[in-house]
């Protein structure tokens, strides 16, 4: 009887894990979906760094705050640009804006004051603080075979009157950002 009994024993140990066993199938899932795109275009090598050479003014050419300069032109130029994925770009610009001229003006980190930049787009001069600022230009990714160019032009703006502009150099610098759709 002691052998019968300690077979019983020894088999209701071995099958009392199974009857506590947790459900193991889960209580739900996550399905996870996504695409791998192309990327949209790629900065030309020459516009990763574009420097733009405003011509000499005079200091007494400005005579009052918010007078400006000539234009100079610049462009962003894009290569390899997928058409397939996106249809167009647009940019917007960060950089240092001057107190006193306001969202529109970079200050200038030369040693010329009363002056600072704006760039502008289309004629009109891109916000500086504005995350949502993007240009009202809208360049299609098919112009140029897939290598757009995107215009703007830089020109110097008085921030005071043309006795409290003194002569030197204007140095400013901006980041660009391009959103694709």
């Amino acid at each position: 009887m002691n052998v019968k009994i300690s077979t019983f024993i020894i088999a209701s140990l071995m099958t009392s894990p199974l009857a506590f066993a947790a459900d193991n199938s889960g209580d739900g899932q996550v399905h996870i979906t996504g695409n791998i795109i192309e990327s949209a275009c790629t900065v030309a090598s020459d516009s990763k760094a574009i420097d733009v050479q405003l011509e000499d003014r005079n200091n007494t050419v400005f005579a009052a705050s918010g007078d400006t300069s000539a234009e100079k032109e610049f462009k962003i130029k894009l290569e390899n640009c997928n058409s397939t994925s996106y249809k167009n770009v647009k940019v917007r610009f960060e950089g240092t804006t001057d107190e006193t001229g306001g969202s529109t003006v970079l200050a200038n980190s030369g040693n010329a004051t009363g002056v600072g930049i704006q760039i502008l787009d289309n004629g009109t001069p891109m916000d500086f603080t504005d995350h949502s600022g993007w240009s009202t230009t809208i360049t299609d990714l098919t112009d140029n075979d897939g290598n757009p160019e995107i215009p703007f032009t830089a020109r110097y703006y008085a921030i005071k009157s043309s006795g409290g502009i003194t002569a030197g150099t204007v140095d400013t610098t901006a980041t660009f950002y391009l959103q694709y759709n």
